[in-house]
């Protein structure tokens, strides 16, 4: 398996507006807490990279986990998290505020109903503008789960077709995301 499904599956790993020097934070810091011997891969990778990367003083972040399915815990990366009572409330809430876009790591029902939830938005340009899919995982989004081909037809002729992108690269991915500048919020008229 390679490291980046190590951290991300079976998670959406999103990179949001509001949380971004937070994300660049995780690369330029290096972190001392030394916890218990974690019982799961996903978390000893996680608190690996928190070591790493956060130096000992997280930068303020929310953490909002599903809590909807028993086999997706909350991660190590916020310093806080919310709680919504409707799975779905909490899910379009963050694909709207995760104006940088949102790398999908392969998953299940709920990752594509999330995929659909995000295209659906930059199709109709919910949230003002339109942000990057990147799909993590070339062989699964084309053939396991061929999702990237029917999101190709979708997009054809839209503006956001040119945000798609299908990679197997994390170091892509990343790039992708931190090369993103979303348009500015217009106001009301």
């Amino acid at each position: 398996m390679c490291p980046a499904r190590r951290v991300v599956e079976p998670f959406i790993l999103a990179i949001f507006h509001c949380g971004f020097k937070t994300f660049l934070a995780l690369h330029r810091a290096r972190h001392t807490y030394q916890p218990p011997r974690p019982i799961e891969p996903w978390l000893d990778t996680g608190l690996e990279v928190r070591r790493r990367f956060d130096g000992g003083r997280p930068a303020p972040s929310i953490g909002v986990p599903t809590w909807h399915y028993g086999h997706e815990p909350s991660n190590v990366f916020p310093t806080a998290i919310a709680k919504y009572f409707a799975n779905s409330e909490r899910e379009d809430g963050l694909l709207t505020i995760a104006t940088h876009g949102v790398i999908f790591a392969p998953g299940s029902a709920g990752t594509i109903q999330e995929i659909f939830q995000d295209a659906a938005q930059n199709h109709y340009r919910t949230s003002g503008c339109a942000s990057p899919m990147i799909f993590l995982g070339t062989r699964y989004w084309q053939h396991t789960k061929p999702v990237y081909p029917l999101l190709q037809h979708l997009a054809a002729g839209e503006a956001y077709r040119d945000l798609l992108c299908l990679t197997d690269s994390l170091d892509e991915a990343v790039e992708r995301i931190k090369a993103f500048k979303p348009e500015p919020p217009r106001g009301d008229t």
